[in-house]
């Protein structure tokens, strides 16, 4: 997740989009993964608030799909 984070960070095969790096690193800080929890929060202090609520969504959505079926303890509040 931290490798997908870094790729939208900073471009690398995918478009660059601070929010969906915020997204990514939010969903490994969810697992206390200290590169996420790192990531995520410097990246808070770079997004707007419209960006940080619409990666909020994302990270909700994104977590259904990649932490709660392999997960059993997750929380997106770090």
């Amino acid at each position: 997740m931290n490798m997908i984070g870094d790729m939208h960070l900073n471009g690398q095969g995918v478009p660059e989009n601070k929010t969906l790096a915020h997204v990514w690193y939010s969903l490994s800080a969810a697992q206390d993964n200290d590169k996420g929890i790192t990531g995520k929060k410097k990246l808070a202090k770079e997004l707007s608030n419209e960006q940080l609520a619409e990666s909020r969504i994302f990270a909700k959505q994104y977590a259904k799909n990649y932490l709660e079926p392999y997960i059993a303890s997750w929380s997106l509040d770090q």
